[in-house]
């Protein structure tokens, strides 16, 4: 009779180590999913490998072991018959679904280099995304349009939880939001279609107010809201509001450029209110969250994650005191600050 052997310490580090190692290479395997369209092509009814990879324009016997892989992920499931079906985290991947773009964002080419050379990132504590792409993040999108059009569909399904919870605050008092990076004005929309009393503003570069435009229109709200091109690192393009609102911002800045974008903000509206939703680090480092593992990249591509004290002392440099601290359900955490 055979008989396991009893792993010892040894074994289980390495198994944790070997875990850890696995992880790039499942998600070589989600991209590709996702790439190929699988998820869509599998929403019209099971299908074996073969009839997917006709679909897909893939190789049969390379989609096959793919395939292997995303069932053992959880992505799909296989019928007796040898017929692939989708599962509710494979439906999460389709053309629209709220985590196919951020998938694909996160794996463009320079994007996935940036992170293979996180330890010149952290030797030199300089970004390495400049170097790899010969210019920064939203310039290379900019020169990428289909890149482009992924990271903001990735921005405005990450925000769509995080609109609802920042459209439920009080705005009884304001008259105009501004809402500063804004993307297509997910979280805009949100506030101004709870709030009829409202005006808004989005701050976005050039590259992104058309799709902002089509958004707006979308749902009856563009005569309502100004488009304003510009940069928020230069103070007069700061458009003067009662309330300004920053998702996912300050986490792509340093100290001293998220600080600046503040003291802008406050500059031109001394009494203005400002609402942020970005991710709060735990208090202790040991605490696994996804935000210690964000900050990976921001390492390697530009910015920090910060916990709750040091929002609080980066607002504090821009004259805003914090008010209340709102988590939500979809990672970010809403904070509510003041002059």
């Amino acid at each position: 009779m055979t008989r396991a052997a009893e792993p010892s310490g040894d074994a289980e580090a390495q198994a944790a180590i070997w875990e850890i190692v696995r992880g790039p290479w499942r998600y070589a395997a989600l991209h590709a999913f996702a790439e190929l369209g699988c998820a869509d092509h599998l929403a019209a009814g099971p299908a074996t490998a073969g009839e997917l990879a006709r679909h897909c324009r893939a190789d049969p016997a390379s989609l096959t072991r793919l395939l292997r892989c995303c069932a053992a992920m959880g992505l799909t499931g296989v019928t007796a018959a040898g017929r692939y079906t989708l599962t509710p985290a494979g439906r999460a991947l389709r053309r629209g679904g709220p985590m196919r773009a951020a998938v694909l964002a996160n794996g463009n080419e320079p994007a996935w280099q940036s992170m293979l050379r996180l330890a010149t990132a952290v030797r030199t504590g300089q970004p390495v995304f400049s170097d790899i792409a010969g210019k920064d993040f939203y310039d290379w999108h900019a020169d990428h349009p289909d890149q482009a059009q992924i990271f903001q569909e990735f921005m405005t399904a990450r925000s769509a939880g995080a609109a609802a919870a920042i459209a439920s605050l009080n705005f009884a008092s304001a008259q105009v939001v501004a809402d500063i990076g804004g993307g297509y004005g997910t979280v805009l929309a949100a506030v101004l279609a709870a709030h009829s009393h409202v005006r808004g503003i989005i701050l976005e570069r050039d590259s992104v107010l058309p799709g902002a435009r089509e958004y707006l229109a979308g749902r009856g709200l563009d005569g309502r809201c100004e488009l304003s091109a510009g940069d928020f690192f230069d103070p007069a393009a700061i458009p003067p509001a009662d309330v300004y609102i920053l998702v996912n911002i300050l986490h792509n800045y340093g100290d001293d450029d998220a600080g600046a974008i503040l003291r802008n903000i406050t500059a031109a509206a001394p009494r203005a209110r400002v609402i942020l939703a970005d991710i709060l680090l735990p208090d202790d480092p040991a605490t696994a969250h996804i935000g210690t593992d964000l900050d990976m990249r921001r390492i390697a591509m530009g910015g920090r994650e910060r916990a709750w004290n040091e929002y609080a002392d980066l607002l504090a440099s821009a004259g805003l005191t914090v008010g209340d601290v709102i988590q939500t359900p979809w990672i970010l955490s809403i904070i509510d600050a003041r002059r």
